[in-house]
């Protein structure tokens, strides 16, 4: 199974089951909070495109202007923390699947 088309890293499914098990959760998430992220920042995107041309994100206490509750606001920032640390953890995978693959591991 090809898991990078840039490197061509061919992975045995029956060996590697396990990782890339964790590899399609990962991508799960990341899609997962991906849409979820893009719909609470919908609003805040238009008007910026709208009125300023750039998108620019903000601080704490911006949210409610944007017609969204303020409990949301805490919630992006966790978003972006859970979407980095996925992130890091699948190319951290990919890296050892790699390295099993060259025989380095």
């Amino acid at each position: 199974m090809i898991i990078d088309q840039k490197t061509c890293l061919d992975i045995n499914e029956r060996t590697f089951l396990n990782e890339l098990t964790t590899l399609h959760v990962l991508h799960a998430g990341l899609q997962k909070l991906y849409l979820d992220v893009k719909e609470v920042e919908a609003p805040i995107v238009n008007y910026e495109l709208e009125n300023r041309k750039k998108v620019t994100f903000f601080g704490f206490g911006n949210v409610e202007r944007f017609g969204l509750p303020i409990e949301v606001e805490p919630l992006l920032t966790c978003y972006f923390h859970w979407f980095a640390v996925t992130v890091c953890n699948y190319v951290k995978l990919v890296g050892y699947l790699d390295g099993c693959a060259k025989g380095v591991i």
